[in-house]
């Protein structure tokens, strides 16, 4: 499990280090030795806000950073990797579809959790459902936390009190990990299973 600050590496923002970053040179070279040196199956990076969604406010405001950081994931084969965090005002699942670039890519997927206790998130978008619901239509956001586009959005958002759990099952060879969206009730908002062997 590894852990970002979704603030940057202060040394991204001093003159003559470069384009601005999210992560920054130092956390990114932290990641991938991290990485790099794991043989979880499930390797689950976690950061304060999205990093796989297309909206603003996410890591598709530093296309280089992050489309750099992919490519080397990739390439390097580093699999099992999910990511997870938090989300201003709503919950979602993303979804990358497989071979972006081109064969080789698996698909990856982020949970993102909205707020547990924020009295301005009102309404949950949505009945429990599985993840592959993809193209479900959206009721339109209002007050805080409004609906961002972002296309890889599985499904639809998820709004009000809740928080988000990973839990790995099975045996070894055949693991698995379920990402589901909860309200404060431990009522089920959304869920998605995704086998291992996927993530390769």
């Amino acid at each position: 499990r590894a852990k970002l600050g979704s603030a940057g590496d202060a040394a991204a923002t001093e003159p003559g280090n470069g384009p601005a970053a999210m992560l920054g040179g130092r956390q990114v070279a932290w990641l991938e030795k991290q990485l790099s040196a794991s043989r979880a199956t499930f390797k689950v990076i976690i950061s304060g806000g999205p990093m796989l969604s297309q909206e603003r406010g996410s890591w598709s405001d530093f296309p280089a950073e992050r489309a750099g950081f992919l490519n080397w994931l990739f390439e390097r084969h580093i699999t099992g990797v999910i990511f997870a965090g938090g989300h201003e005002g709503f919950g979602e699942l993303s979804r990358r579809p497989a071979n972006v670039r081109g064969l080789g890519e698996y698909s990856l997927f982020e949970l993102s959790s909205g707020p547990l206790a924020d009295q301005r998130a009102k309404d949950t978008v949505g009945e429990p459902r599985d993840g592959a619901a993809d193209g479900a239509p959206e009721r339109p956001a209002d007050g805080v936390g409004s609906v961002e586009i972002n296309s890889l959005r599985v499904g639809q958002v998820v709004r009000g009190d809740q928080f988000g759990t990973l839990e790995f099952a099975g045996p070894a060879g055949h693991r698995h990990v379920t990402l589901r969206l909860r309200d404060q009730t431990g009522r089920l908002l959304l869920q998605q299973v995704i086998l291992a062997d996927a993530l390769q």
